[in-house]
Formats: C-alpha cells, sequence, structure tokens
C-alpha cells in the first residue's frame, strides 16, 4: 500500500480549497463574413416579429385574459432581434 508523506502545519490548518474548475478566458465572438451578416440582418426583424405577434396578439386568440408579463416578454425579444439586427448592420 503506498503511503503519502504527511501535510506540513500550514496545509492541514488551512481551510482554502483548491479550484475544481479553472475558468479561462475563451472568446465566443462569431466572426462573419459579409453574406452571413447580410442573412442575420434580414432574418432577425424576421424573427422579432414572429416573437411578438405569439406573444403579443397571439393572447387575443385564447380563452384567459390578457398577460401583461407575456406582452412585455414579446416586446423584450422583439427590441432586442432589432437591436441585434442594427448592431451587425453597422458593424464592419
Amino acid at each position: 500500500m503506498a503511503r503519502f508523506a504527511p501535510k506540513s502545519a500550514a496545509a492541514r490548518l488551512s481551510h482554502r480549497r483548491e479550484p475544481r474548475f479553472q475558468l479561462t478566458s475563451v472568446t465566443t465572438m462569431l466572426r462573419l463574413n459579409e453574406a452571413q451578416r447580410a442573412v442575420l440582418i434580414q432574418a432577425f426583424p424576421a424573427i422579432a416579429h414572429v416573437a411578438a405577434g405569439g406573444l403579443v396578439f397571439g393572447q387575443f386568440l385564447r380563452e384567459p385574459p390578457f398577460s401583461i408579463g407575456l406582452a412585455l416578454g414579446g416586446v423584450a425579444i422583439w427590441v432586442g432581434f432589432v437591436s441585434g439586427a442594427v448592431a451587425l448592420a453597422g458593424r464592419k
């Protein structure tokens, strides 16, 4: 059976633990060419309209009362996607 060297007194008294996982700085930014950027610029507003239509206007087709939370969520998603399209369009 293997024996381990005894820990020093400082190591035994220390309450600090070694981190199990090391966080590394990984850049996940997309590098898009002009054609890919153009497709996303056109697709983001369409996705935004579907989200707003489903979450805001779709509520009028159902029986429960109008939910302001769902409506605000739909507007927030719409703003997010349209802002993303504007940001992509302004990038060179």
